[in-house]
């Protein structure tokens, strides 16, 4: 395996929480695996490695939940179902199940807690979520969700690749079905009165991913 920056990532981590490479090897190349499939043009693995640079760029030590919930948080990715979220989640509780019954010292349940609502919030980001685990905050999760979405703040090219890959993703909807729940889905995000909930980030961002969302409606 090559050290992509989410591996290296991914190390690190390890390390951190004292995990044997025994137990945690199977489970990243897993992940590799699924990251890489075929049907994947933005939820790979590069995704996760500037889901990591935002994260750390704007929190100097987010906590291992957060951590994990990046690498898990998009593991199963289907466009046609509507359980990834929860399949994601399912898989990572069954690695940090193995982690800390092989030695780890972290707490599991509040790890488990954590990175549960970090991963399930993702399935809607328009919903306002409020934290009720002793184990995250709610800044923590507004930071995650925002570091997630920060890809409708980028450049333009880059924002203009990102939804060619989006539609690669959904190549089995037709045009007009894709241009109609695009659509939908720009017009729901631009209504919306606050987009990024960290202040940090909403400072910056909030104004170029309306205007990178408003160009791509002009589209649809």
């Amino acid at each position: 395996m090559s050290k992509t920056k989410a591996k290296r990532y991914w190390l690190a981590l390890m390390k951190e929480l004292g995990v044997d490479e025994l137990i945690w090897r199977p489970f990243f190349v897993e992940l590799e695996k699924l990251y890489r499939e075929k049907h994947r043009a933005y939820h790979r693995l590069k995704h996760i490695g500037q889901f990591l640079d935002h994260l750390y760029k704007f929190s100097p030590s987010p906590s291992v939940a957060m951590r994990l919930a990046v690498f898990f948080h998009d593991a199963v990715y289907n466009p046609k179902s509507k359980t990834n979220e929860f399949d994601s989640w399912l898989m990572a509780k069954s690695f940090i199940a193995a982690a800390c019954t092989a030695g780890s010292k972290q707490n599991e349940q509040a790890i488990l807690s954590a990175v549960e609502m970090l991963i399930m919030a993702t399935a809607s980001h328009t919903e306002k979520r409020i934290v009720d685990s002793p184990a995250l905050s709610q800044e923590e999760l507004d930071l995650f969700l925002d570091c997630d979405l920060l890809i409708l703040a980028a450049e333009r090219r880059a924002y203009d690749r990102y939804c060619r890959q989006i539609r690669f993703e959904y190549s089995h909807i037709s045009d007009t079905d894709f241009r109609a729940g695009r659509g939908a889905f720009l017009t729901k995000f631009i209504k919306e009165p606050v987009l990024f909930r960290t202040p940090a980030i909403s400072s910056f961002a909030d104004r170029k991913a309306r205007a990178n969302m408003a160009r791509e409606l002009l589209r649809c």
